[in-house]
């Protein structure tokens, strides 16, 4: 559908879109919610030519969040979708925007995505592995809560804000890189907040700087239900 200078997308019939889906060169806004619920759909190609893809609330009401360059929540409960592959294009990966796509096995951020939204990869618990590009800056709430299979993480240098509850119940999280340029985990400023590893008991934390600098971002206990170390360049803190 064309509107104005705008290629819209909307999808009707959820049911008879193929497995394997190619969106066109041109295509410059996928509408709010557009493949959400696309039990069908095992992979998709965004084109660099899309600015705008809107996401649905947890309510249920459609609403235009993202504005340039972003990915929303519109593949959002597509449970056989194991792949995606994003353009360089895109600069933010919206709130809920592959949330409850429990076949994604693996995910590739492209550089140039400064912010991961809140619940954009919540409980995809077949999730291995994520690349995340030195561009990103922020990692929203809940973003990769629930994601049960995820193993290993590393934090890129320029991450200066991990929210509230980012890593909450990855069970099989066993090892993550957290750099020493990070201000904000959780939910105030300088402060790992009670949940933000709420659940993830076999956790090693590896820390890029010193004991002291840990303790200026360190406030309360981050909930992870036992006692574990943090392995700092300087040497360890152990948090009970």
């Amino acid at each position: 559908m064309r509107n104005g200078n705008e290629f819209l997308v909307f999808v009707q019939s959820k049911d008879k879109l193929p497995a394997d889906l190619v969106i066109p060169y041109g295509v410059t806004k996928i509408e709010n919610g557009a493949f959400s619920g696309c039990t069908s759909l095992a992979s998709v190609v965004i084109p660099d030519s899309v600015t705008e893809i809107g996401y649905v609330t947890e309510f249920g009401y459609p609403i235009v969040w993202s504005k340039e360059h972003e990915i929303g929540g519109a593949f959002e409960g597509c449970t056989s979708l194991k792949s995606v592959s994003m353009p360089k294009s895109v600069t933010k990966i919206g709130d809920y925007a592959f949330k409850d796509c429990v076949s994604l096995v693996s995910v590739k951020i492209p550089d140039g995505v400064t912010v991961i939204g809140r619940n954009a990869f919540f409980c995809c618990t077949s999730l291995r592995s994520v690349t995340i590009p030195d561009s990103v800056t922020r990692i929203d709430s809940e973003a990769f809560s629930g994601c049960t299979s995820l193993s290993k993480v590393t934090i890129p240098d320029n991450v200066k804000e991990i929210r509230d509850r980012v890593f909450q119940d990855c069970m099989s999280l066993k090892s993550i890189t957290i750099p020493h340029g990070v201000k904000y985990i959780g939910s105030s400023l300088t402060e790992i907040s009670g949940s933000a590893f709420h659940g993830c008991k076999n956790l090693k934390i590896l820390y890029d700087g010193t004991k002291a600098q840990w303790k200026e971002i360190y406030k309360n206990p981050v909930g992870v239900g036992s006692k574990f170390v943090v392995h700092c360049k300087d040497g360890s803190v152990i948090i009970e």
